[in-house]
């Protein structure tokens, strides 16, 4: 129903001649009243409002204010604000005499109340104005209010009543033909909630027939409360009558929903498609798609389904139906697109009774697409959350079985699977469960449950299925070594590459256990073409174990042959050639060596070119050994040492650099060839390999890499260099010079380590220093260096303290400080002794460690940072004046030119004068870093601080073009922020 007032324009004009009638006489107060009532008289609602309300303010005991709430609620009610006349009538009625508009007030507050859509407030205001003004011309308007909010209270019968006796006393007054059929509307849909649609369809064929704006609406009630065979015709003529009516969605919805009882799916949809694009609203355009689409299904036509429920994504997402249109997309599209569609719908619908579902579909497609660790994630929480059939929980756990076995969650997957109930799976489903059960059993090495898992399966299975099954059950079985059942198995399958793979497998298992025969046979099933590199070796490393050294031996004459790149073959020529050199055959030896020296593939080469060269040198002919060693120990860089043999005895799997050149030298040493074996030696020192020789180039090698401008080569020498170091002589020069490293390159936790180590080894051998004096108190600067950077500042003080008595015991008397002979660090160290003072907010002596600094160091690059320090001390002991030398001095330093310190130097200057308020001063100190000083941080704060000043002076308008300045010219700066956080403040 329409919620609008009733004949109130017709009462304003009247209320509006008794407003400026009531005024005779000029008067500012009487003026000021006319004005306002000459605008309300205008209808410029807000004009009045405005008027009334300073009116009130200005004269709230005037006789005439007693009548101004009642016009403010007329006022706002003309506004349609209905909330706020509510409570201008209350007011009005509150006075201790409204008399004058006493009706007509309690009539609107019922009114309001019903407007409001707060019917039981309203009831019992419509009902007291009914009570106290029984023979008023608005009882029949106050009626119809009453039966709206009981009909919203789903009061229906009280609402019939109230219907009834408006529409007797809105007839008796003669009301106009458009409020009686509101009336009958309202009384209408009364009557269908009462059970009495017969009556009810009387009025509304009268209100159809009488035209007027409710006849569409009674039409369409007609329509979709109709169950006779007349509606297709009421449904005829509402197009032709009301083809723009608002109701058309609601009427061709219900015509479309009887064409699909009838089995007319396709007109159905037909229907509803005609209408839904020109449909804006979400209610009921989303439903219309929606039972489009599924009309378009029953018919057969997914495509055209697929799309109505696409539509209802893209133009209502929001819709109450929005979930069920896009999971039946989700059903409906290529499963291609399942994985997003699923993504989708979680984002868009976290909340839908169709996200259980949904989730599941995505975990069986991101198992068809090899996501398992993602479906194992999504199922584990659905069984979490799953709260629907226990048929339905099976198939969620089923799907998280495979996910499981999918990511190698094997042990999770195991104790699923004994949890699925089998009788409530899919029989379908039933050897795949069986099979992925046995998977995850079978790599939990759990064999013997497993095999029975694949027993279970077998009888289920046909084809590939099943040979996979009896293969999976050999390869259990001969891991529990039931060679002989697992052979059984192998029988059931078919030949081809899968029976041979398994059969590859049971015969490596049989070697294992010993069982040599049953091997034989099987890799020869395989055929030897067939077998590999691998199973080769590993049947000849099993006879020459079991003794069988010919048999052995002649296996691996056929791996030389056939496989003489596999790494099998190298290994098991270079492990037997080793065990027999070990035994004392070395001319047995010999050959097996060449050969690998001309097959192997590089680190297995390598071994096999220095066994040579060493059996050659070992032997006296030493020609040869040069001839093999000399482009070896130019070929290799660094090579690893052993492989293990057997007999758990060390054998070579590469070049060992040092041993080469070692007997690389010794070769070259027994020919009388001694430049060139100092050579070689010289090489072997400069090896990274830790060996003996190795310790003293490391630490020169590491110098000269430092100070070339290599730091980060010197430090992974020393970093490899010190771990095996442990006790040795040069030990603590190593730590220094990887602790100096790593302070130059600001690795503040590597030189922590480093030089603590150091401090460690030097307490310990206390009294006797393994450094000398000078390393010393470098070695304690630059861990107080690292401490101070790691804001340790007290532990950095110690340090600083300790290298400062070293220096001052290590000092001539009369020598000048900044001589050639101070450490270069020296003046660093003084600055940061001063810079660890003032943290301390110890400022005298602060103050006295800068000046000493600027006296003693006049070459000091960073006196400007010594000479700020010094500002910063005085001024934190109120010497304003000194501290605006001393930062002065930073500015007259060229070396501060353009530094952060010189501006923060500036700023400090105006801090200065503000703390004197001296704010002229101050000012224009502060606009010198704006102005000179190109860092927005310092530039914002000093125009913040600016602005302060002015305000301090009363300068508040120039106060707030600074700080928009600042918010302009520095919007991401610190005073930015400050100004903005001030502002909303």
């Amino acid at each position: 129903m329409d919620r609008r007032p009733f004949k109130t324009h017709a009462r304003l004009a009247a209320v509006a001649t008794a407003l400026l009638a009531c005024v005779c006489v000029g008067g500012e107060v009487e003026d000021h009243y006319r004005v306002a009532a000459g605008h309300y008289a205008q209808r410029r609602w807000e004009t009045a409002l405005d008027e009334f309300r300073s009116f009130l303010s200005l004269y709230p005991e005037h006789p005439l204010s007693v009548s101004i709430p009642f016009f403010q609620g007329e006022a706002l009610h003309q506004l349609r604000r209905y909330d706020e006349a509510h409570d201008r009538y209350a007011h009005y009625l509150s006075q201790l005499d409204p008399q004058q508009y006493l009706v007509h007030a309690r009539f609107r507050l019922g009114e309001c109340s019903t407007l409001l859509g707060k019917h039981q407030r309203a009831l019992e205001e419509l009902d007291r104005f009914l009570e106290l003004h029984s023979h008023d011309v608005r009882q029949g308007h106050a009626n119809l209010f009453r039966g709206q909010s009981l009909l919203a209270l789903e009061q229906a019968d009280r609402a019939r009543e109230a219907y009834l006796k408006s529409l007797e006393q809105l007839q008796e007054t003669k009301a106009d033909l458009s409020l009686t059929n509101k009336c009958r509307f309202g009384l209408a849909k009364a009557l269908l909630v009462t059970g009495e649609p017969a009556q009810a369809r009387r009025f509304f064929t009268f209100i159809v027939g009488a035209g007027g704006p409710l006849a569409d609406d009674a039409l369409a009630e007609m329509i979709v409360h109709d169950s006779t065979d007349e509606v297709a015709a009421d449904v005829a003529r509402f197009r032709e009558k009301f083809w723009s009516s608002l109701h058309r969605e609601r009427v061709e919805l219900f015509e479309a929903r009887r064409l699909q009882r009838l089995g007319r799916h396709l007109d159905a949809a037909e229907t509803l498609l005609d209408v839904v694009d020109e449909t804006t609203a979400a209610d009921p355009g989303a439903e219309m798609l929606f039972e489009a689409g599924r009309s378009c299904h029953l018919a057969g036509d997914n495509l055209r389904a697929l799309r109505c429920f696409e539509q209802i994504q893209l133009r209502w997402p929001d819709a109450e139906n929005a979930d069920n249109a896009m999971y039946a997309s989700i059903l409906l599209a290529d499963s291609e697109d399942t994985g997003a569609r699923c993504e989708a719908f979680a984002q868009a619908h976290p909340d839908s009774p169709f996200l259980p579902e949904t989730r599941e579909l995505y975990g069986e497609w991101q198992i068809q697409h090899g996501q398992y660790e993602a479906a194992a994630e999504n199922l584990r929480a659905l069984r979490c959350d799953l709260q629907t059939s226990p048929a339905d929980e099976v198939r969620a756990a089923y799907l998280l079985l495979l996910a499981l076995v999918g990511c190698g969650e094997n042990a999770e997957a195991a104790e699923l699977a004994a949890t699925i109930d089998c009788d409530l799976l899919p029989s379908a489903l039933l050897p795949g469960m069986h099979s992925a059960h046995g998977d995850a059993l079978m790599k939990e090495g759990r064999l013997v449950e497993a095999s029975a898992a694949f027993a279970k399966c077998l009888p289920l299975t046909q084809g590939a299925a099943r040979s996979r099954c009896a293969a999976q059950r050999a390869i259990c079985l001969a891991q529990y070594r039931q060679i002989e059942e697992a052979m059984e198995m192998l029988s059931l399958m078919d030949r081809g590459a899968r029976r041979d793979e398994a059969a590859r497998f049971v015969a490596a298992q049989a070697i294992r256990v010993g069982a040599l025969a049953e091997a034989e046979l099987l890799l020869g099933e395989v055929g030897d073409k067939k077998l590999n590199s691998s199973e080769l070796a590993s049947l000849a490393s099993a006879q020459w174990e079991a003794g069988h050294r010919d048999q052995a031996l002649s296996r691996l004459t056929q791996l030389q042959q056939r496989f003489a790149d596999a790494a099998e073959t190298h290994q098991l020529t270079l492990r037997w050639a080793r065990i027999m050199e070990r035994e004392g055959q070395g001319e047995l030896a010999e050959p097996q060596f060449v050969w690998l020296s001309q097959n192997g593939v590089g680190g297995m080469q390598r071994a096999g070119r220095f066994l040579v060269g060493r059996r050659l040198e070992q032997t006296g002919r030493d020609e040869q050994a040069v001839h093999v060693l000399e482009p070896l120990a130019a070929e290799t860089a660094r090579l690893a040492t052993h492989v293990k043999s057997s007999d758990d005895a060390s054998a070579v799997v590469d070049a060992p650099r040092d041993a080469v050149l070692y007997h690389l030298a010794w070769a070259l040493a027994d020919l009388r060839k001694m430049d060139q074996a100092r050579g070689v030696f010289a090489d072997l020192a400069a090896l990274d390999e830790p060996t003996p020789l190795r310790t003293d180039a490391v630490l020169r090698a590491a110098k000269l890499e430092f100070k070339s401008g290599q730091p980060k080569l010197a430090a992974r020498r020393l970093d490899l260099a010190l771990p095996d170091l442990a006790g040795h002589r040069l030990q603590p020069d190593l730590l220094l010079l990887r602790g100096h490293i790593a302070v130059a390159e600001r690795d503040w936790s590597v030189a922590i380590e480093r030089l603590e180590q150091l401090m460690a080894l030097c307490d310990a051998a206390a009294p006797q220093q393994p450094l000398s004096s000078p390393s010393l108190a470098e070695a304690h600067f630059l861990l107080g260096e690292a401490y101070y950077r790691t804001r340790r500042f007290s532990d950095s003080r110690t340090q600083m303290a300790r290298s400062t008595q070293i220096l001052d015991e290590l000092r001539v008397p009369g020598a000048d400080a900044d001589a050639d002979t101070s450490p270069r660090w020296q003046p660093m160290l003084a600055l940061r002794s001063a810079q660890l003072m003032a943290q301390a907010k110890q400022w005298r002596e602060a103050a006295d460690l800068a000046t000493s600094l600027l006296n003693d160091f006049p070459q000091f690059s960073l006196r400007h940072e010594a000479a700020y320090l010094l500002g910063r001390a005085l001024a934190a002991r109120a010497q304003f004046n000194a501290a605006r030398q001393a930062y002065a001095r930073v500015l007259a330093m060229p070396a501060a030119k353009g530094t952060v310190t010189a501006a923060k130097a500036q700023w400090m200057i105006g801090e200065t004068y503000f703390h004197q308020r001296q704010y002229t001063a101050a000012i224009s100190a502060y606009h010198r870093v704006e102005l000179l000083h190109e860092h927005e941080e310092w530039q914002a704060l000093a125009l913040t601080q600016a602005a302060k000043c002015h305000r301090q002076i009363g300068n508040e308008h120039e106060a707030s073009r600074l700080l928009a300045d600042v918010q302009r010219r520095f919007p991401h700066s610190r005073g930015a922020r400050e100004t903005a956080k001030e502002g909303q403040e």
